[in-house]
């Protein structure tokens, strides 16, 4: 009978217990080294493109919206004052603004 745990699988036989067929592949030379290093290795690989994902994409938007703006002008612009009953109120703007098609 076979008493197989997480680490080790000390056995009489060749038999795997139950049917825990990862007990008789542990006998036949597999190492858990491989699988606890892409349990470890994964999310921590995650976690760092995560943190590193994040400022580059910023920069890329600010960047093309640098780009946009360099490359856009104003093609009308029109102001009138806005008056109330006692006095100015302020002013509207209008324009519009002519940029690359994206």
């Amino acid at each position: 009978m076979a008493d197989c745990n997480l680490f080790f699988c000390d056995s009489d036989n060749d038999s795997s217990v139950d049917g825990g067929d990862w007990c008789a592949c542990l006998q036949a030379g597999t190492s858990t080294i491989p699988i606890c290093t892409v349990g470890i290795a994964l999310p921590l690989i995650y976690v760092a493109l995560g943190m590193g994902a994040g400022p580059l994409l910023s920069e890329w938007r600010g960047q093309r919206l640098e780009d946009q703006l360099r490359v856009a002008s104003i093609a009308e612009f029109d102001d009138e004052p806005l008056s109330g009953d006692r006095g100015p109120l302020g002013v509207r703007l209008r324009y519009s603004a002519v940029g690359p098609r994206v």
